[in-house]
């Protein structure tokens, strides 16, 4: 629908749809100068500008990196990518966005409104998750050297991936891996190791 989009310009990636169809959010340029993430209501067409990028990455900072990603099951926030940063954003602008980590991701998947599995650098899979007080941390679940594609959520604490193209595997993610992390603190010295796995170790699936 050209009209629910508004204006010409230039989109990245594809449009991500809530659970009812009645919103998507969108990634383009934006407004003034960058790219932006926008919401959009599908029977109006009315759309918002959620978070842009106006400063970018890379040595002359003309790099910019907007990426939107998929719902909470609850459709009341999304993952979006913003400057290399992994982030949480809420619909609701009084809430305050969350970034959960300096880097991007490849694949991610919502287990619970407040839980949600990501992939970074291809082959790490880490959790992100929303505390009783409202703040966000992550943890680092388990690194390996194979990549971590089609990332799937087969219960509220189960994921399944195909590895290395070839195998598919599956992990219990209540099963720790690694202490969480907040964005803002530092504890990668007292942090426990992450589960490993190296391409000669067999694949997590239990019988899968």
């Amino acid at each position: 629908n050209a009209a629910a989009y508004g204006a010409i310009r230039n989109f990245y990636g594809p449009a991500q749809f809530n659970h009812d169809g009645s919103q998507f959010i969108y990634a383009a340029t934006a407004d003034d100068r960058g790219r932006a993430v926008f919401l959009c209501d599908t029977l109006t067409g009315k759309k918002q500008q959620m978070i842009e990028d106006t400063h970018g990455v890379g040595i002359w900072n003309d790099d910019f990196d907007v990426q939107a990603g998929p719902w909470s099951p609850d459709d009341r926030c999304f993952i979006c990518v913003v400057s290399n940063r992994l982030m949480v954003c809420p619909v609701d602008t009084n809430q305050k966005k969350a970034v959960i980590e300096d880097k991007p991701y490849s694949e991610a998947v919502w287990l619970t409104p407040t839980e949600f599995a990501y992939v970074t650098e291809g082959t790490n899979l880490c959790v992100g998750e929303k505390r009783e007080d409202g703040q966000w941390e992550h943890r680092l679940f388990r690194v390996q050297d194979l990549p971590i594609t089609s990332l799937t959520a087969i219960s509220p604490d189960t994921v399944v991936w195909l590895e290395n193209s070839e195998v598919i595997c599956r992990a219990d993610l209540s099963e720790g891996g690694g202490d969480a992390t907040s964005p803002n603190s530092n504890k990668s010295d007292e942090a426990s190791p992450p589960h490993s796995a190296t391409g000669a170790s067999q694949p997590p699936t239990n019988g899968l």
